[in-house]
Formats: structure tokens, C-alpha cells, sequence
């Protein structure tokens, strides 16, 4: 076993009572110091998300298969036979998917097409597909 992790084990308990102690000491400077350490990795979440997006949009297009709608707010991936919710136990999230087809950009082609948010839904509910 190495030795930090000797240490760690027998020291357990004295060490969570340090961070306690430590903690109520530095209550303020604490949260501040999580909560600028959430945003970072937030905001790199989401940033990394709209990457992965954006290149499935230079494999699959960026206007609605549909009515040709071109912004972007608008624009959704839909699964072209309606099999969405197996994706969604697939994937962990949808910046997995997102970067998954990006990396397979034949399977994309044969699975996603890009609709509006109108065009997506009206396709919902004309072939009952299912919700959620």
C-alpha cells in the first residue's frame, strides 16, 4: 500500500476533525473559494458542450431538414425513426451524445437529422413518438 494512503487510513478521523475545525475557522473564504470552483467547471461543462455541437452541425447541416430554418436557437437533433429514448439510456447526457456522433460521423447521418423546434415536435406528435 503506498504510504499517503497509509497515512490517510490512520489518520482518518483526526483529519475530518481538522477540516471541521478548519472549515468553521474559514466558513467565508471557503464557500467563496467552492463556489468560483463550481462556476470554472460549469462554465467548462458548457462551453465543451456547445463545441460538440457545433460540430455535429458541420456533419449533419445547419438548417432544418424541414422548413429550412438556419438559427441556430431554434435548431434541435432529432432521431430520424423516432428512437430517442434509447439514446437516452445510452448516454449519460446529451454532451456525450454530442461528442459520441461527433466522433462517428456515419453513424450520425444514419441516425440524427436537424429540425427546428417546431418541425421537431409537430414530427413528435404526427408519429407519436415517445415523450421523455
Amino acid at each position: 500500500m503506498h504510504r499517503t494512503l497509509k497515512y490517510y487510513y490512520a489518520n482518518h478521523q483526526e483529519n475530518i476533525l481538522k477540516h471541521r475545525e478548519y472549515y468553521q475557522k474559514n466558513k467565508e473564504k471557503c464557500i467563496a473559494v467552492n463556489m468560483i470552483r463550481h462556476w470554472k467547471v460549469r462554465t467548462s461543462i458548457v462551453r465543451r458542450r456547445w463545441q460538440y455541437r457545433e460540430a455535429l452541425f458541420h456533419i449533419l447541416g445547419h438548417t432544418c431538414y424541414t422548413c429550412g430554418e438556419f438559427d441556430k436557437r431554434c435548431l434541435q437533433f432529432d432521431h430520424i425513426n423516432g428512437n430517442g429514448h434509447k439514446d437516452k439510456r445510452r448516454f449519460y447526457d446529451c454532451t456525450d451524445m454530442f461528442r459520441y456522433y461527433g466522433q462517428h460521423p456515419e453513424e450520425a447521418k444514419e441516425i440524427l437529422q436537424v429540425l427546428c423546434s417546431n418541425c421537431n415536435w409537430k414530427k413528435r406528435y404526427e408519429k407519436e413518438e415517445k415523450f421523455g
